[in-house]
């Protein structure tokens, strides 16, 4: 690739992808990169400030003090391992009140039947508790009429 086949924008955008360094740019357009940069005092001046920011970003580079070997480690060795039956230790209160429904079987069959069977009478009593007018208006109003009288400028 020659430096007629690479326009200054095309060099802008390598030189702002990958920073100052030749070393990072893409092997095939570093020759005619750099030869873009000499003939172009507006590409000269970008890679000076480039220079300043890589300069930057390498002074306040942050070295972990774990690797990613030593995190899985630990992940691995603390996992969540089931409590014995009749134990309650990590368990929620939901979760807890499902055990002693279904009769302390966290696997049983009634689990997900029992959810599904609470949450629809939750929705239904919820549902009730509307007025049950022809005119869905009022029904609006009696939802939205604590925002109505809501936080007021005073």
């Amino acid at each position: 690739m020659n430096d007629e086949t690479l326009t200054t924008d095309r060099a802008e955008a390598l030189i702002l992808a990958f920073g100052a360094d030749p070393v990072r740019w893409p092997e095939e357009e570093r020759e005619a990169l750099q030869q873009c940069i000499d003939a172009n005092p507006q590409l000269r001046e970008l890679l000076t400030s480039e220079q300043a920011l890589d300069t930057v970003l390498a002074a306040s580079r942050v070295q972990p003090t774990l690797s990613v070997a030593q995190v899985l480690a630990h992940t691995a060795s603390h996992t969540a391992q089931p409590s014995p039956k009749g134990t309650e230790e990590g368990v929620g209160l939901v979760e807890a009140f499902l055990d002693w429904l279904c009769f302390g079987g966290r696997q049983t069959v009634w689990r997900s039947g029992l959810v599904a069977g609470v949450a629809l009478a939750v929705g239904v009593g919820c549902g009730t508790q509307l007025p049950q007018e022809e005119d869905w208006s009022i029904s609006e109003q009696y939802v939205f009429a604590p925002i109505e009288g809501g936080e007021r400028d005073g």
